[in-house]
């Protein structure tokens, strides 16, 4: 059962075709499940057994994570050519960073600096912004947000993003610029799109040139749709060096406005580069026909002005047996019955012989949506792992464990010391900016006052006793090294927050690192302690576990679990059974993007991910009621509902016995 060789090799075809173009420029449209990772790996293999060097090949993505994928593809695929190894794949603003250092152009930093994450930007930046200029804190995420604006589009933020009221003035730009300046020189970090702008500039003035710097001969961009204005200006100033480059990407798939994505990049790169190949993977090897038809219909009724063409189709139309799939639409009276109907059905689905692991619950909107799902989940005994957007490191104590193993890994990280400090009990942004504005005003290096070169007669008392805490937690880590397993180290980690945070953490940490795999490295220990996302860490984890051949915890192992994630979450993903609730005009598009036509078009294609997500079968709902900030709202369909070729009918309750059966032959026959 399943696909043919005939449907394989006819996609293989398609796929091998762009892989293989040797036109400059190629652009690579893939629909969701239609090979983009073979045709990405095909690339690779077929240059490197080519003669290219494998050291002049790249290959980026938009986020961290998205790397780590695109690098995972493309060693699987080219796992008996060990040269493949040597290729160089990293995030765009990673490659801008190493353009930037290669050409001179960071020598204003103490050292290689850092790109500034969420936590740090809000934590410090913004912190240290307010006390240096009595801002309000969201004024100074204002100032900060147009400015990232600005670098990754040319252009203020738009009014669905950040729209300053009232707008900046003449002084607060002068005030962030000063600020700016100094603090990302002092802490050798910059702000996020700062790096992609600075490159940018630099190579149209002809300060640098890639190509040479680097070496790059071939570059290879994946998830185009999500780059910005700036980006793709960067990827098409690297084209022009003459740099073969292959984009690949999905216009339907681009749903990250809020990041200052740019679709038209994408739908626009056959004019800006006349002689690229052209290249469109149509073979959904994902969904079925009747979720790919519902998503299909979807975009047909919300296309933007320039969207591809495309003429999507399900191979499971032909596999053998075909499997049809089903979308099945319903409604509900309030989100109560919504909620127990679709723990029912969960419940019935796996009653029935469905892993926990192979249901998806997509939400529009986490605060009007979880809290009544998760309980009527619990009611019936169906355990949730319900992901969340921030990492682990958002948590103090964590942070201040994770600046820790960062010093540990590199010495001159200094936002890693500027952490440590702000983390010790006692220690407020005052007193930081202080030791910091001393720092400047005297010519100093800010690490080395954390070592055997502290300055101590220009600070005060207070702040001098402030560093020597620093001091003292780098001593206590002395002889300590990266690749230590973390049961050697988890108590002196331990005694170091009991000193320096609580005694309270400190039991915390052991309560919570006891349980971990004591012969897991530090090294090990920071990605999860750093990952981006609790998907990012759980993701980690599965891999520790794996290398050391021990069992998955329960709550670990995914298999036991129903996901629950926001729609945005489940970008990359796929589960053999979708469920997306809510689907209601206040949730999705919702009153935030209503005003805006291109942001209705956006929540269309973010709906449109979601729904492809499912590779049998999608149960998609709308309540007439719902609970929100404290009072029963009257909710009406989503103008979405109406375009997905369905009829919702009325329930009381979820999935008969026979679509549950039905769900489950399909689901067996994929």
């Amino acid at each position: 059962m399943g696909f043919t060789q005939q449907q394989i090799n006819a996609a293989k075809v398609v796929q091998d075709q762009a892989a293989h173009d040797i036109s400059p420029q190629i652009r690579l449209v893939a629909g969701p499940g239609t090979g983009k990772s073979f045709s990405i790996g095909e690339r690779v293999k077929w240059l490197i057994n080519n003669g290219v060097n494998p050291n002049t090949i790249f290959a980026v993505s938009f986020t961290r994570a998205a790397a780590e994928d695109l690098q995972d593809g493309i060693l699987k695929y080219c796992a008996a050519i060990p040269a493949a190894s040597a290729i160089n794949v990293s995030t765009l603003h990673s490659l801008a960073l190493s353009i930037l250092a290669k050409g001179g152009k960071l020598t204003q930093y103490p050292t290689n600096p850092r790109i500034l994450d969420e936590w740090e930007q809000r934590n410090i930046f913004d912190e240290e912004l307010k006390n240096k200029t009595n801002f309000s804190i969201k004024r100074c995420c204002d100032l900060r947000l147009h400015f990232e604006a600005i670098w990754s589009t040319g252009s203020p933020p738009l009014p669905f993003i950040s729209s300053p009221t009232p707008p900046i003035s003449p002084a607060e730009q002068t005030a962030f610029d000063v600020f700016h300046s100094n603090r990302t020189q002092l802490y050798s970090c910059i702000l996020p799109g700062e790096a992609v702008r600075q490159c940018v500039v630099n190579i149209k003035a002809g300060i640098l040139n890639p190509k040479n710097l680097v070496g790059i001969e071939h570059l290879i961009v994946d998830e185009y749709q999500d780059l910005n204005n700036c980006d793709v200006e960067l990827i098409d100033i690297i084209a022009s060096t003459g740099v073969t480059v292959l984009v690949s990407g999905d216009d339907d798939q681009s749903i990250y406005s809020f990041r200052y994505a740019y679709p038209a990049g994408i739908q626009t790169f056959p004019i800006r580069h006349v002689n690229s190949g052209q290249h469109a993977l149509q073979l959904c090897f994902r969904c079925t026909p009747s979720v790919l038809g519902a998503a299909t219909n979807l975009l047909a009724n919300n296309a933007s002005p320039n969207r591809i063409p495309k003429a999507l189709q399900s191979a499971y139309a032909g596999s053998a047996p075909p499997v049809p799939g089903s979308v099945t639409p319903i409604s509900f009276q309030n989100d109560d019955i919504e909620a127990q109907a679709i723990a029912q059905s969960v419940s019935d689905l796996i009653g029935g012989g469905l892993s926990p692991g192979d249901i998806l619950i997509l939400l529009s909107d986490r605060r009007a949506q979880l809290q009544k799902l998760q309980t009527a989940m619990q009611n019936i005994g169906v355990m949730l792992d319900v992901q969340q957007k921030l990492g682990l490191s958002n948590d103090k104590t964590i942070r201040f464990v994770y600046s820790m193993l960062r010093i540990l890994r590199n010495a001159d990280d200094y936002l890693a010391y500027r952490t440590i400090l702000g983390l010790r009990n006692g220690v407020g942004v005052g007193t930081c900016v202080s030791i910091s504005d001393k720092v400047l005003v005297n010519s100093l290096n800010y690490k080395t006052q954390f070592g055997a070169g502290i300055t101590a007669a220009i600070f005060s008392a207070r702040e001098t006793n402030a560093i020597n805490g620093v001091v003292n937690i780098i001593n206590s880590m002395a002889g300590w090294d990266i690749e230590d397993l973390l049961g050697q180290r988890v108590g002196d980690i331990g005694a170091i927050l009991n000193n320096h945070r609580s005694q309270a953490e400190a039991n915390l940490w052991l309560n919570w690192a006891n349980n971990l795999p004591a012969d897991m490295s530090l090294k090990e220990l920071e990605k999860i302690l750093g990952a981006r996302s609790e998907k990012e860490a759980r993701q980690t984890m599965v891999e520790i576990y794996t290398r050391l051949n021990i069992p998955l915890p329960e709550g670990l192992d995914p298999s036991n679990r129903v996901r629950v994630m926001t729609l945005h979450s489940s970008k990359g993903l796929s589960s053999k059974v979708v469920f997306i609730p809510g689907l209601e005009e206040q949730l999705i598009p919702g009153q935030r993007r209503s005003p805006y036509p291109g942001q209705v078009q956006e929540a269309a294609r973010l709906l449109y991910v979601g729904i492809t997500r499912a590779r049998a079968d999608c149960i998609v709902s709308f309540a007439h009621r719902r609970f929100i900030n404290g009072s029963i709202v009257a909710q009406q369909p989503s103008r979405f509902a109406a375009h997905l070729g369905v009829v919702f009918q009325p329930r009381n309750q979820g999935l008969s016995p026979v679509e549950v059966t039905n769900i489950i032959n399909n689901c067996s026959n994929l």
